[in-house]
């Protein structure tokens, strides 16, 4: 017994995830390595501390809490996002598996908790939120077309441009649908492979057929290694 208890805490002791056992009265009964590393606190401070001395909990949700709880109740492990606030102040953003601890009789012991920090993955969507929220709202007609020219994303300025009212009615259509001279669209996308960019005037096509001039640039998207993503186009009547 006292070999496969010394295993376990050799395999907590390397694994990525931050590992915190409690006892039943809320108390650290032990943490690894990589909760010393997360929380900056050695195990020896506070181990037989309450839990309180590695962090604090804010629940994303006010729900969340008693969501915690009742699954716990009901089936000992509950897994979510919480915030919680270092002793020094730091405030990072948790995946969190909450379980159970039981002995051979099945009387709880403690809780254990496997917490990975997603700080930089939340920042990370925050950011990509914002950029989307941005193009959306823009005033030039923006869109995205992949490398076989069919539609894969337009903004609202664009759907009042172009005369569609939803998104989804225009997306997987090709970008000729936009073009009001197939031979001028032919040339800009020769001149946009060659260049990488365009940009001028041309007449654009509504979804009734009428035409109207606008000026449009083009870009190709490229991702870290220079490979096409997808070209955008932006465009004012």
């Amino acid at each position: 017994a006292e070999e496969q208890l010394r295993l376990q805490a050799q395999v907590l002791s390397q694994v990525e995830d931050a590992v915190i056992a409690v006892d039943t009265g809320g108390r650290i009964t032990y943490t690894n390595q990589a909760a010393e590393r997360l929380y900056g606190v050695p195990a020896g401070e506070v181990f037989g501390r309450p839990e309180t001395e590695l962090f604090t909990r804010r629940w994303a949700d006010p729900g969340d809490e008693r969501e915690a709880w009742d699954a716990l109740q009901a089936s000992g492990t509950w897994r979510g996002v919480a915030v919680h606030r270092k002793r020094d102040g730091e405030a990072i953003f948790a995946d969190e598996t909450i379980g159970t601890l039981n002995d051979d009789s099945g009387r709880r012991t403690g809780t254990l908790y496997s917490i990975r920090d997603i700080t930089r993955q939340k920042h990370a969507e925050l950011e990509l939120r914002i950029k989307d929220m941005a193009i959306a709202s823009a005033l030039e007609a923006i869109s995205l077309s992949d490398r076989d020219r069919k539609i894969i994303y337009v903004n609202r300025a664009f759907l009042a441009m172009h005369g569609w009212e939803r998104e989804e009615d225009i997306v997987g259509q090709n970008i000729s649908v936009l073009w009001a001279d197939p031979e001028e669209q032919k040339r800009v996308s020769e001149e946009l492979v060659r260049n990488g960019a365009w940009s001028g005037e041309m007449r654009g096509r509504r979804k009734d057929g009428s035409t109207f001039p606008m000026q449009l640039a083009l870009s190709i998207v490229t991702d870290e290694a220079g490979r096409w993503i997808c070209t955008m186009g932006s465009g004012i009547d």
